[in-house]
Order: structure tokens, then sequence, then C-alpha cells
């Protein structure tokens, strides 16, 4: 029987199909499957077998080639990342620049670490080698400005004592022009913008022989001067009893002077002496003084002497010269023209009667400046009749309205009656405001 017949067989018997063959061939048959399904089963282990041999083989040889990986890495690459971590470090670097052991090197280090441990011990080694360079460069130029920058950037250098004295040698000039001056506040300020050689410059002996020199002199305004110096160094020094004894003399004078420019100039100069020398009270003496107020012979001083001394005998003389400085006044300012006034019949007498007339509506005042004075103020409404005596007057008009301005002319009166009567018109041109008219003529 061929394996195809076999086969067939062994298939029909599997799927329970009826084969007509003796039993013995049937058993033979089944036998024959049997033994080839063995033989199959046998083959495909075989085959499994070799399939996992064949990846055990793969998996040995990936492993292999993985730890002769790590094994490079580890032996070159992590070491070559190691120092190149560690050469960014301020401690490698700073070594680096001790080996170096040049200016550059520490100012690397200076440079890329600043505020490190190691870049401090950098600057000191570098502020080391550079101070002589340094210090050859400031003496070259000489000048306050390279001198101070190589005691400040150097501030340990080995040079230090001759930089200043170098330092002292420029500003000593300065020094001796400034004490010469005799301005304490100079004085005491001098050592602060020389600030490195402060300590060179006698200040205090200096301020006290210029305080000696001006109360030798008696000069008050020098004594003052020492009042602009710091708190502490004021009271090595006895300078306002000192100004206050001064002034005792320069007052009296003051006071003799007769003179409110040098009473107000005094008083501003030496205000912490007001309690012992009185301004005002000297003000007072001199507006209450009649000789003194006709000699300034200014309206304010007559008008304050005669509110203060209304009975004094002089009283009319400067009412007269009040009226007559008030009317020269608005003449001086801003003014309309106040037109003549015509007399009310024929002249007569050495006398003059002018009857005046409010119709303005506000309070007017009327000034008479002539060989006697007069001043009247009338209330809305009201009039007032004035007498006076025959001439050539200066006439000014005014009412308490700020849009109406001030009138002002020159009238001649013969004897008889002048009636003058004022009002508030319309400005005849159209221009803002209102007027004060002439008179009216009768």
């Amino acid at each position: 029987m061929s394996d195809h017949d076999l086969a067939s067989c062994a298939v029909d018997l599997k799927q329970g199909i009826p084969i007509n063959l003796p039993p013995s061939v049937i058993a033979s048959v089944a036998a024959d499957y049997r033994k080839v399904l063995d033989e199959g089963e046998a083959q495909e282990e075989s085959h499994r077998r070799a399939r996992d041999e064949e990846r055990a083989r793969r998996s040995a040889k990936e492993a292999a080639l993985v730890y002769r990986f790590a094994l490079i890495l580890v032996a070159f690459v992590i070491p070559v990342l190691c120092l190149w971590l560690a050469w960014d470090t301020p401690a490698v670097r700073l070594w680096y620049a001790k080996k170096q052991d040049t200016p550059a090197a520490y100012s690397k280090v200076m440079i890329e670490f600043p505020g490190t441990i190691q870049a401090t011990e950098a600057q000191k080694r570098y502020l080391v080698l550079t101070d002589d360079s340094a210090w050859a460069a400031a003496a070259l130029s000489n000048s306050f400005k390279s001198l101070r920058s190589y005691l400040n950037s150097h501030p340990e250098g080995k040079h230090h004592l001759a930089a200043k004295d170098a330092l002292f040698a420029i500003a000593q000039p300065l020094w001796v022009k400034t004490v010469g001056e005799q301005i304490p506040k100079n004085i005491e300020a001098f050592p602060q913008s020389h600030e490195e050689v402060a300590e060179r410059f006698p200040v205090i002996e200096s301020l006290d022989a210029v305080w000696k020199k001006a109360v030798e002199e008696k000069s008050i305004t020098k004594v003052a001067s020492f009042r602009n110096l710091s708190a502490d160094n004021q009271r090595r020094w006895p300078i306002l009893t000192t100004i206050k004894d001064l002034a005792r003399t320069e007052w009296e004078q003051v006071k003799k002077s007769r003179s409110l420019t040098r009473i107000d100039a005094f008083s501003q100069a030496y205000p912490e002496l007001r309690e012992w020398y009185d301004p005002e009270e000297a003000r007072q003496a001199l507006y209450d003084d009649i000789t003194w107020v006709k000699e300034q012979d200014q309206l304010m001083y007559y008008q304050r002497f005669v509110s203060r001394h209304p009975k004094h005998p002089d009283i009319p003389a400067m009412q007269k010269r009040i009226i007559d400085m008030e009317v020269a006044a608005i003449a001086a300012g801003d003014h309309g023209a106040l037109p003549k006034a015509e007399a009310s019949g024929a002249p007569r007498g050495t006398r003059t009667k002018i009857a005046l007339q409010n119709d303005t509506g506000h309070e007017l005042t009327v000034w008479f400046s002539g060989k006697e004075s007069s001043k009247v103020v009338l209330a809305v409404g009201l009039s007032q009749t004035v007498n006076l005596p025959n001439g050539t007057f200066k006439v000014a008009a005014s009412v308490n309205a700020a849009h109406v301005r001030n009138y002002y002319g020159t009238d001649e009166y013969k004897g008889g009656v002048y009636d003058l009567s004022f009002y508030i018109s319309s400005n005849p041109l159209n221009l803002p405001g209102d007027y004060l008219p002439s008179p009216l003529k009768n």
C-alpha cells in the first residue's frame, strides 16, 4: 500500500468511515499511521529545538555587544565627560590659573566665576601681579584720577604710601589756598574731597586760627560764618555769645544810621539775636520820628504816621502832602482825561465853592491838589461842597469799582460856584468797561 492509500485510509478511519478491508489490514494501517505521526512529531520537535537554539545564540551575541559597548563607555566616554565637567568648576580653573600664574588667567576666573571663593583668591593674586604696572601708569599720569584709581583698585598695594604722598603733593596747594580764603565751611569740607589723605590736613587747627583772627578783627560776618560748620565743630567755639557781644556795637551803629535797609539787613543776617536786638522796635521808632518820615517823603510812611499820631501838630501839612502824592500816583498811572469844569455864573471873590454830586452808583473819591489840598469821599447819591482858594488845581477822581478807570486833569478856579456831578455811563467808543465822564456842565 502506497503512502497515499495509507493516508486516505487513515483519514477514513479517523472520520469513522467504514473501510472494506480485513481487520488485520486495518490494524496494520493504523500502526503505520501512528508511526508516521510519531515521526512527524519527532521531526517538529527537532525543528523547534533548532529554532530555540538559534534564538539563544542570537541573544547571547546581542548581550555580548551590549557588554562590549558598556565597557567602551566606561573606559572612554565617561572619563572624558568627567574631565570636561571637572574643568568647568572654579576649583579646577583656579588650579589651572595657578599653573599659568598670569594676570590674564586669573582674570578669566574672576570673570567666569564671580562671587566665588576661587574668584576672590584669583583677584588677590591678580592684584599682586598687576600692582607694579598699575602704579607705574598712575605715577606717570600723576593726576587725582589716576592716583585715586590705583589706591581704589589695589587696596593692599605695596605702593600705597607713595601714591598718597603724590596725591597729597597735588592737593597741598589747593589746601593752602582754601585756608587762605578763611571760609570755615570750605576748610571743613576740603578733606572730604580728598579722603585718601584726609588725615594729613589740620582742619581744626586751621579753623581755630581763622576764629582767632575773626575775633581780633571784631568781624561779625566772619564769626557768623562758623555757623555753617557741622554741629560737632560748632560746639568748639562760643559762636553765638561772640556774635552777641560783637553785634552790640554794630547794632548801635545801625540804629544811629536811621536806615530801614540796614535794620532789615542786620535782622536777616543775625536772626538768632532778635531777642536781644529787636529790629521791629527800631523800625517803629523810625515810623514815629516825624523828621525821619519827612526825610523819606513816601506816601506809606506819611499815612502810617497820621494813623498813629492823629493829634500831632504837623498832621495838616502831612495830610496835604498825602493828597498831593495820591493825585500824583493817579496821574502817573493809567487814567482817563478829566475835562475842565465851567463856572456857574460870573467869577467873584478869592475862593471857589465846588458842589460835588455822586451819581456813579459807587463810592466816589475826589482829590484836589493845589495851594490847599482837599480829599472828599462821597457815598452813593450824596453831595458835598468844597471850598478852595482860587488858583490852578490838579484834580483826580476814582470809584471803588475795578472795571472803572481813574480820571485826572487840571483845572483853574477863579471864584464863584462850580457844580460838579459825576456819573457812570456806557463807553462811547464801545470799549470794554464803563467810564467816569467829565463833570456835567450847568
